[in-house]
């Protein structure tokens, strides 16, 4: 399990905290969403527009945002922790006002001593039919392989696997 240390020493366990807002997206539960963030914390959906602040901006966002979404299907990657800081890819499913739609990104948080989240940004890619087929690759770096979701192509409509590089 990855974890990361408070400056107090607390122990945040991220993939819990993962766990929670997989769910909370997947329920279009604002208030569990909201939950998850502290009160001075930032929620950046997208990079050109100003950030909803606190629970409470989190929680009109995520009423504003999940209001159009129905079937959805969250899959988060395996998180990178540094400090108090994690990357974690998702791979998301679902329906957008009845329109079949796939969401591959990565959210970039930031956690607060208290174990919630003062910072998140959002980067991803929406594709508008589950017939595209996404390549997931395998990326080499100093300590050895990094594995994205996989290394195989995922074909998203009918949810097989096919062998792949």
């Amino acid at each position: 399990m990855a974890r990361l240390s408070g400056e107090r020493g607390d122990e945040v366990d991220v993939g819990s905290w993962l766990d929670a807002y997989r769910r909370a997206w997947e329920d279009a539960d604002a208030e569990a969403a909201a939950a998850l963030f502290n009160d001075r914390a930032t929620y950046r959906s997208n990079i050109f527009q100003e950030p909803y602040e606190g629970p409470d901006g989190v929680r009109r966002y995520w009423h504003e945002v999940t209001a159009s979404q129905s079937q959805v299907s969250v899959r988060m990657g395996r998180p990178f922790v540094d400090g108090n800081r994690v990357a974690a890819e998702f791979w998301t499913t679902m329906l957008v006002d009845g329109a079949e739609t796939t969401l591959p990104g990565c959210l970039l948080l930031e956690f607060g001593d208290d174990g919630r989240c003062r910072s998140l940004r959002e980067s991803l890619r929406r594709l508008r039919s589950y017939g595209e087929h996404c390549s997931l690759s395998v990326s080499k770096h100093k300590g050895g392989a990094h594995r994205g979701w996989s290394s195989r192509s995922v074909g998203i409509g009918t949810n097989q696997r096919r062998s792949g590089r």
